[in-house]
């Protein structure tokens, strides 16, 4: 089996084995090795993140923190609203839509979120999900 198709276990024996037979070729006695690990799954990454505003100060026009991620987002849902807040996609020069709660938005280039509140109560809550495309400079 080509060495890309073996698992990490797999490769090890083979490793122990070419050990033990060059150990063997120089005269020496074989290498007692302890048996291969196991290979365990990898957890699967969950792509997305929740981001927090607190509704308590006033925003205008404030970044969500996108473009820090380096990542696009490809959906946003509104997990939490027990305060009126609006928010903009890619450029503070579109057009603010006032969320409520369960509202949701697809689109596979989103950048960044601005968001704008009066000092209210509570925090509200967006949920992202990655598109598996990184911001380009």
């Amino acid at each position: 089996m080509p060495p890309d198709k073996l698992s990490t276990g797999e490769i090890f024996v083979q490793i122990r084995d070419a050990l033990r037979d060059i150990r063997v070729l120089l005269g020496g006695s074989p290498i007692e090795l302890p048996p291969p690990i196991e290979d365990e799954p990898i957890p699967k990454l969950i792509p997305a993140k929740i981001f927090d505003i607190d509704l308590s100060v006033a925003h205008a026009d404030e970044p969500l923190g996108l473009r820090d991620t380096k990542m696009l987002a490809n959906s946003l849902t509104i997990l939490a609203a027990p305060s009126s807040f609006s928010i903009k996609q890619d450029n503070t020069n579109n057009d603010s839509l006032t969320v409520n709660v369960g509202m949701e938005i697809s689109d596979e280039q989103m950048k960044e979120i601005f968001y704008t509140n009066a000092a209210a109560s509570g925090t509200g809550q967006i949920r992202m999900v990655w598109s598996a495309k990184a911001i380009e400079k």
